[in-house]
């Protein structure tokens, strides 16, 4: 009979197989662990005030003169860029990081902007 630790070895190999046959498995499997338990998300929504205009974002990392921020993309919130960007021209935002990641899904319809 099956032990737990052989049964976590051959697990851990077996999704180590699937990494490398199936593109996109970390990804997948993300999105189905979001699904089934899903995580509070405690990050802050920001504005980033750039040249062409304010650009929404999440509060990754926040230090004395610069921040680090999340710039989701509107098809996939788990894919975007990072930007370190000057404490100066970010402006928090006052709603939740579910509801920002849900405006961004539907092109940024529904932003709280003045």
């Amino acid at each position: 009979m099956a032990t737990l630790p052989k049964f976590i070895k051959f697990y851990n190999w077996f999704e180590g197989m699937m990494l490398d046959v199936i593109p996109g498995y970390s990804k997948y499997k993300t999105e189905l662990e979001n699904k089934i338990s899903p995580k509070p998300d405690n990050r802050t929504p920001v504005l980033v005030h750039a040249p062409m205009g304010d650009k929404p974002g999440l509060l990754i990392d926040e230090k004395a003169t610069s921040s680090v921020v999340f710039f989701p993309s509107t098809t996939n919130a788990l894919e975007g860029e990072v930007l370190v960007v000057d404490n100066k021209i970010i402006q928090k935002i006052d709603i939740d990081a579910k509801s920002l990641l849900g405006i961004m899904k539907k092109q940024g319809k529904g932003l709280p902007v003045s």
